[in-house]
């Protein structure tokens, strides 16, 4: 470890190291973004009763689908096809498809998870039945 204390006036000239913490990688300031967090947290612990709102409802409709695949494969005897996807902007979703089945011709149960800013029209129209959502375009934070 380099010597934190300055040098000598006679030493400047080019014998100077600067201290460590002056030549190391900086720190990233990014924070992450609340689709990063997310996707942290359901990896990291899990969906709990603890969870923000948008976790558990994600997890609640994603159950459903399952539920729904699941009857619909009983009644048709034909597995459903499952595609997993992403979206590069936060989020992705879920598509289950059923082909050429014995009760259903095409069949299809999708879930899509999206992140992003709602436009101020959307959040508008969502305060009139939430009166908890300010109508200036800043979502509360209990909805992030």
């Amino acid at each position: 470890m380099l010597p934190l204390k300055p040098p000598l006036a006679s030493q400047q000239a080019n014998s100077y190291l600067p201290p460590p913490q002056a030549v190391t990688e900086p720190l990233s300031m990014d924070s992450l973004s609340l689709a990063e967090r997310d996707q942290q947290q359901k990896k990291n612990e899990g969906v709990s009763e603890t969870s923000p709102m948008r976790l558990r409802m994600e997890k609640f409709i994603k159950e459903q689908q399952e539920q729904i695949v699941k009857a619909l494969e009983e009644v048709d005897g034909t597995k459903f096809r499952k595609d997993e996807w992403q979206r590069k902007e936060g989020g992705g979703g879920i598509t289950c498809c059923l082909q050429d089945g014995k009760v259903f011709e095409k069949a299809g149960v999708g879930v899509s998870v999206v992140y992003g800013t709602l436009p101020k029209p959307a959040i508008m129209k969502m305060s009139a039945n939430h009166k908890n959502i300010a109508p200036d375009g800043e979502v509360p934070e209990s909805l992030e």
